[in-house]
């Protein structure tokens, strides 16, 4: 039976402790009580208490601090045993905290925001797909109704057939376009994904085509006169002209399998696109200058451009020149410098550039 040193202890005949423990300071009735008090994980706390000079706690204050310890392990335990997965971002999680400080971050909602549209595209892609396909069969439809009505476009068998084909009025026959589905424009149908920029391309084409066909409808109108003067291939016609040859090598490039096919059109590519004369262009948008210095000034007090070392650079001209190349050809930001998404054209990087500020080198 084990007591504190303030309480009444055993004692024998001269009025003296019998066994005692100085660590703990307690007293035994007997030798097996203090053996088994030497072995316990009390007293050994106890000892290396003592070694630092401090004092003996209590047989409870003890049982506190190992219950206290216990659970401190448990959480300990429970925490190591998380485990959680990120599917978006494709990590694994050891910790709750990490797990959680991750999904809140902005770096994880950019991605769910990234897959959600990617999901959203391949969605779209199959609908189309589906109605292409559903139209190619409304049109094979109507050509064997045709055919069994013995070609008459006015027999009901037609007439029936022509009701199934109209369904898809955004795709022509198929007959009519040598078997390959075109859209209203008669471009041939392609998965490529046109961006924003693009598509306010794609509104100048359908605006210069409009134009095109009023100038061809006056030219074909006999009481109209004609200018012999104006020359065939003007300033805008071969504008549109690369425009729409750039946006067939993007399509192209989309559809391409193998390494050899994507080098040859990138050197179409860059054989087709337009190039900015270092000496007048300004890199950042469409101001002309009459000179090289004076295209630098403007630069420099319009879009705070400004050329690192300049007193050690040889080739200001050639610079400019590669800066310039690699504006209009690779469309790729000189601050960025590939990184971040994909530009598509001239037009789109310097937007860019004036929208983030990137207007320097990097």
């Amino acid at each position: 039976m084990e007591a504190s040193s303030n309480n009444a202890v055993p004692t024998n005949a001269n009025n003296a402790p019998i066994f005692t423990c100085l660590a703990c300071q307690v007293a035994f009735y007997s030798a097996d009580q203090q053996r088994t008090h030497y072995r316990s994980n009390w007293h050994k706390y106890n000892l290396k208490r003592k070694v630092v000079s401090l004092p003996p706690v209590t047989a409870e204050s003890f049982a506190q601090r190992v219950l206290a310890q216990q659970a401190k392990e448990a959480e300990a335990s429970k925490r190591a045993a998380f485990s959680a997965d990120c599917k978006t971002c494709k990590k694994t999680y050891g910790s709750e905290n990490a797990f959680t400080n991750h999904m809140n971050s902005k770096k994880h909602k950019e991605a769910e925001a990234r897959l959600l549209r990617k999901l959203q595209l391949e969605e779209d892609t199959r609908a189309e797909q589906l109605a292409i396909a559903e139209s190619i069969a409304a049109v094979a439809t109507r050509n064997a109704a045709d055919a069994a009505a013995g070609g008459v476009p006015g027999s009901p068998a037609a007439a029936a057939a022509a009701g199934i084909g109209a369904s898809a009025p955004g795709v022509a026959s198929a007959a009519s376009t040598g078997g390959m589905v075109t859209d209203q424009r008669g471009l041939k149908v392609s998965e490529f994904h046109i961006s924003d920029d693009d598509e306010d391309d794609d509104e100048g084409e359908e605006e210069d085509s409009a134009d095109d066909g009023e100038d061809q409808e006056k030219a074909a109108s006999p009481s109209a006169p004609m200018d012999v003067d104006q020359p065939k291939d003007t300033e805008e016609e071969k504008e549109r002209e690369r425009r729409k040859q750039e946006k067939d090598i993007k399509r192209q490039l989309n559809q391409a399998t193998t390494e050899e096919e994507v080098e040859k059109l990138l050197e179409k590519k860059k054989a087709a696109a337009s190039r900015l004369d270092p000496e007048s262009d300004c890199l950042f948008c469409t101001h002309k200058s009459d000179s090289l210095e004076h295209n630098i000034d403007h630069m420099t007090l319009a879009h705070s451009f400004f050329i690192p070392d300049l007193e050690y650079l040889v080739n200001l001209r050639g610079l400019i020149k590669y800066l310039a190349d690699k504006l209009s050809v690779a469309n790729v930001c000189l601050y960025c410098n590939g990184r971040g998404r994909m530009l598509q054209s001239l037009e789109a990087v310097r937007r860019h550039m004036l929208d983030k500020g990137h207007t320097k080198i990097a």
